[in-house]
C-alpha cells in the first residue's frame, strides 16, 4: 500500500491502535521500560514527577525508583530537551536521532530569542562552547555554569547561562553535547553528553545534510507508528516544526503512507502498520490514570478525538498547563489529582459525568495503582 490507497476506520479503531501501541491496553513489563520509552517517543518532563507517572501508567509492576534508577544510575534513559523545545526522558540511544531531526530547527528559534535581547549569533557559538568546556569534569548546576564561564568570559556572560527557562545552556543541549544531570538538593544540573553517556556521542551543532534528512525521516516514522493516523498539522504541533521543515521528512515518506478515512477527515498512517491498525479490537473497557502533560495528550493539534468541546478546557488550560485525566477506552472522562497527606497519597477522581459502576472500580484500581508506584498507601476520593 501507498500514499495512492485509502482505508475507512472508525475513530474507536483509531483509539484502540493508539491505546495499544501506548501499552495502554496492555502494559508492557518492567524489563521494557526503555523500549516503551522508545515507542512512545519520550515522555514530556515539564513536571518531572508527570514524566515518570506516564511511563509508570504504561509498565506493570514498576515503580518510580525504577524509572530514577535508569535515568540516573543505569543512563539508559537521558533528560533533555527535544519537542516543542519541552522537556522529555529519551532512550540514550534514541538521543542522536532527535538531536539531528530537531535540534538545529529548534536552536535557530532560541537564538532568534536571544538575537532580539542583544545576543549575536557568533557571541551563542562561543558562549555555548565554553558551557561545554566548563562541563568537562563534574556536573553543574546554572548558577556555578554561569559563575564558571564568568570566569573565562567575564562576569556579564552568567545571565545568558542563568536563565531558568535555559538560555544558551539550552542551545548546548539542542546541539547535542550537554544534557541534564542529577539534581544537587533543589537544583537542576547539566553534564556533557560524551561524559554522561559514553558511548553515546554527540550529535555535534552541524550534522551533514544527508544524516538529518534521514533523522527527519525517521522521526516522522517513529512518530506515525506511535501516534498515526494523523497530519502533517498535527507532527507539526508535536514536533515544534514548521511546516517548511517538516515538508521534507513527509516527502520521503510518500511511498510509505496510506491515507485513512475517520469520520470524514483524511489522515496517514505507514503502510507497515495497516495490518496491525484493521486488527485493533475496539472496546477494551480499559481504564487509565494520565499524568500532566502525557504525550498521549499532547501529539495531534486537533484534540477532539480525545475530549469534547465542553470539558476542552478542563483539560488544556491556562498557560500550557496539561491536567491529569481519566482515560476510558482512549477517551478523557474525567480529571484527577493526588496530594501526599501523613506518609499517604490521597486520590481524588473527578469525572466529567457519572461513570458506570465497572469504570468506576476500574478508576480505584488505578488509583491504588499508582500508590504503588509511588510506594504508599492510597485513599480514594470522589469529586
Amino acid at each position: 500500500m501507498s500514499m495512492k490507497d485509502r482505508i475507512t476506520a472508525s475513530a474507536a479503531q483509531v483509539d484502540a491502535f493508539s491505546l495499544s501501541r501506548h501499552n495502554l491496553s496492555v502494559r508492557a513489563g518492567l524489563a521494557e521500560l526503555v523500549h516503551v520509552a522508545s515507542r512512545m517517543c519520550g515522555a514530556q518532563a515539564q513536571v518531572m514527577s508527570a514524566a515518570e507517572m506516564s511511563l509508570g501508567a504504561r509498565l506493570e509492576g514498576a515503580t518510580m525508583s525504577d524509572v530514577r534508577r535508569s535515568l540516573w544510575e543505569e543512563r539508559t534513559l537521558v533528560k533533555t530537551w527535544a519537542m516543542r523545545g519541552t522537556l522529555h526522558l529519551l532512550p540514550a540511544k534514541d538521543l542522536l536521532l532527535y538531536v539531528v531531526a530537531l535540534g538545529r530547527y529548534l536552536k535557530e528559534g532560541v537564538v532568534r530569542w536571544l538575537n532580539r535581547r542583544g545576543l549575536d549569533f557568533r557571541s551563542v557559538s562561543v558562549l555555548s562552547d565554553a558551557i561545554v568546556e566548563a562541563l568537562d569534569r563534574e556536573p553543574l548546576t546554572r548558577k556555578e555554569l554561569g559563575a564558571s564561564v564568568g570566569r573565562t568570559l567575564g562576569s556579564d556572560t552568567s545571565q545568558w547561562i542563568e536563565h531558568s527557562w535555559g538560555g544558551v545552556v539550552k542551545c548546548a543541549v539542542l546541539e547535542g553535547r550537554v544534557c541534564f544531570g542529577p539534581s544537587k538538593g533543589n537544583e537542576t544540573t547539566f553534564v556533557r553528553v560524551d561524559r554522561w553517556l559514553g558511548e553515546c556521542a554527540s550529535a555535534g551543532a552541524n550534522p551533514d545534510k544527508t544524516s538529518q534528512d534521514e533523522a527527519c525521516a525517521e522521526l516522522l516514522r517513529r512518530y506515525l507508528r506511535a501516534y498515526g493516523p494523523a497530519d502533517r498539522r498535527d507532527y507539526c504541533a508535536w514536533s515544534g516544526l514548521r511546516a517548511r521543515e517538516a515538508d521534507i521528512a513527509w516527502k520521503a515518506l510518500e511511498d510509505e503512507l496510506v491515507a485513512v478515512s475517520v469520520d470524514g477527515g483524511s489522515l496517514w498512517l505507514l503502510s507497515g502498520d495497516v495490518a496491525e491498525f484493521m486488527r485493533a479490537e475496539t472496546g477494551s473497557n480499559v481504564v487509565r490514570l494520565l499524568p500532566n502533560f502525557d504525550s498521549y495528550l499532547l501529539a495531534h493539534r486537533d484534540k477532539t478525538h480525545l475530549v469534547c468541546k465542553a470539558y476542552y478546557k478542563e483539560i488544556y488550560r491556562r498557560a500550557g498547563w496539561i491536567a491529569p485525566v481519566i482515560l476510558y477506552e482512549g477517551r478523557a472522562v474525567g480529571t484527577w489529582s493526588y496530594r501526599r497527606k501523613g506518609g499517604r497519597i490521597q486520590v481524588e477522581l473527578a469525572p466529567f459525568e457519572p461513570l458506570l459502576p465497572d469504570v468506576r472500580r476500574m478508576a480505584e484500581e488505578e488509583a491504588h495503582n499508582l500508590g504503588r508506584f509511588l510506594n504508599m498507601e492510597c485513599d480514594v476520593l470522589w469529586k
